[in-house]
């Protein structure tokens, strides 16, 4: 995996646990996401957020309908979460 540091113990773990690397080689991409199916967003800061998401069209399609719904729409410091509705 390129642009990581193999001697940190906790990526080194990462990168050999099966599930983890599973989890990042089936991503599910933006453009793939349906917002019905989620009940908030959480955007994190740094540079992802301030020069990558607001030109994203799948971000902002995504953002938009999720706040037009009245759903939860977050900016925080840490990583990005879709939280899947609860359907029973």
């Amino acid at each position: 995996m390129k642009g990581t540091n193999r001697n940190d113990p906790i990526t080194e773990k990462f990168l050999y646990t099966p599930a983890d690397v599973a989890k990042i080689n089936h991503t599910v991409p933006v453009s793939t996401v349906d917002s019905k199916e989620y009940s908030a967003v959480v955007f994190p800061g740094g540079n992802g957020a301030t020069y990558d998401f607001p030109w994203d069209k799948n971000i902002n399609r995504i953002a938009a309908a999720i706040y037009e719904q009245r759903r939860s729409c977050k900016s925080l410091k840490s990583i990005v979460l879709f939280l899947r509705l609860s359907i029973t």
